[in-house]
């Protein structure tokens, strides 16, 4: 099930029409469940029945269990960790399933991030990156570098309760980070480029979508776009037409 952040449109009016769309909030996707499979399972997760989905990766077992997934990804910059899940159990639980996220970094960091004590029901839950509810491995260099993020262990601990459950991995993300930025576009009506400078991260890569209408989606024009480091600009060259909507979005 993918999701995405909430965005608000800051329209800045060019020569023929075109506007561009500034994001308010970052987001890092860590895994959309979608069609998801598990480099290894323990615990009761090991004779678990698993249904791995088209938009969530679904588990129904009785006690604790929990996965390992090879999932490098780069959250440089990001504060928060959200995870969006749906719990059902066989018999009332009383608040005893606790959903457990654990990242772990290059040098052997681990973080676990544990919502203990949850009901029955779609749950989207989240804690601070700075603030795990335990440090699982203490890696080589303190602290978890978000920019080397290389494994995902997935958890669920039942507390006291040893009836049957079923887990629903929905989506996992990372949130915080300021969006990328455009300021001073610039807009050539005889060769149809459009140049565009935005707010960057050194290291990171960067699209640039455009859309006709805003009741039509985003269409990616440009991938691939390398960071100049704390500002990028490049130009290009815009579909026919003489009004749209661009913006920038990091891959």
């Amino acid at each position: 099930m993918k999701l995405y952040a909430k965005w608000f449109t800051n329209l800045i009016a060019l020569a023929i029409g075109w506007g561009i769309i500034n994001w308010s909030a970052a987001e890092t996707t860590l895994n959309t469940f979608d069609n998801f499979t598990s480099d290894a399972l323990y615990g009761s997760w090991s004779s678990a029945t698993i249904d791995a989905g088209p938009t969530a990766y679904t588990i129904t077992a009785t006690n604790y269990g929990s996965n390992y997934k090879y999932n490098p990804v780069d959250g440089s910059g990001e504060k928060t960790i959200e995870l969006t899940v749906t719990l059902s159990s066989s018999a009332p639980n009383a608040g005893k399933l606790g959903p457990i996220v654990t990242l772990e970094d290059a040098d052997g960091t681990s973080f676990n991030f544990a919502w203990y004590g949850q009901n029955n029901g779609r749950r989207v839950l989240t804690l601070p990156l700075n603030s795990p509810s335990n440090v699982g491995t203490a890696g080589s260099i303190a602290g978890l570098n978000l920019a080397t993020l290389t494994h995902l262990h997935l958890q669920l601990d039942p507390s006291d309760y040893h009836s049957g459950y079923t887990v629903a991995w929905e989506n996992l993300r990372l949130t915080g980070a300021p969006r990328p930025v455009i300021s001073a576009p610039s807009f050539d009506p005889l060769t149809h480029e459009l140049t565009l400078t935005w707010t960057s991260s050194p290291g990171k890569v960067y699209t640039i979508m455009q859309t006709s209408d805003l009741s039509t989606a985003f269409t990616p024009l440009v991938t691939d776009v390398v960071s100049g480091g704390s500002t990028t600009t490049t130009t290009v060259l815009m579909p026919d037409g003489n009004s749209g909507f661009v913006r920038v979005q990091q891959q």
